[in-house]
């Protein structure tokens, strides 16, 4: 472990950190500090994350970020480039990859939580509303669960200040 000594700035400032930079006594122990290699450096840690692990928890959450922000699938070109030139070389996620993850991966996992919210409500409330786009009659259906459980959960009553 390396050992720290103070030093005082109060009187030049930036000219006392410089003097010290210049001193022996730091520079021997910057050396002995490069030069001492740490013991963790010789174990593998069999918890760590590789390249291919943190690139695609990256993708997920570029696709996540993009439709939680309601962007278009083909920014994420741009901004797959952008990570790659800033971050990190070997990352990928341009839209046809952007799309697939949000197709097989977030569509199945809402589908999911809507079907179980479906099963377990006792109200459903189905709003309608028709739009005309050229020869096409458009239908938006939003489907309103009223889950008392997971109401109950997020509500606190409030307590009554005095």
């Amino acid at each position: 472990m390396q050992k720290v000594s103070p030093f005082s700035v109060s009187h030049s400032g930036a000219c006392d950190i410089e003097q010290h930079l210049k001193s022996e006594k730091h520079k021997n122990a910057d050396h002995a500090a490069a030069s001492c290699s740490s013991m963790l450096n010789f174990f593998k840690k069999s918890d760590a994350s590789t390249s291919k692990d943190l690139n695609r928890c990256g993708r997920r959450r570029l696709a996540y970020h993009t439709i939680q922000e309601n962007h278009n699938f083909r920014s994420t070109d741009c901004t797959s480039k952008l990570i790659q030139s800033c971050f990190e070389p070997k990352f990928t996620c341009a839209r046809m990859k952007s799309e697939a993850i949000v197709a097989n991966v977030f569509d199945a996992y809402s589908d999911e939580r809507i079907k179980d919210d479906l099963d377990k409500s006792n109200c459903i409330i189905i709003p309608s509303n028709a739009s005309n786009h050229g020869n096409k009659k458009i239908y938006l259906i939003v489907v309103l669960i009223l889950a008392l459980r997971r109401c109950a959960k997020k509500f606190r009553s409030p307590r009554p200040t005095r």
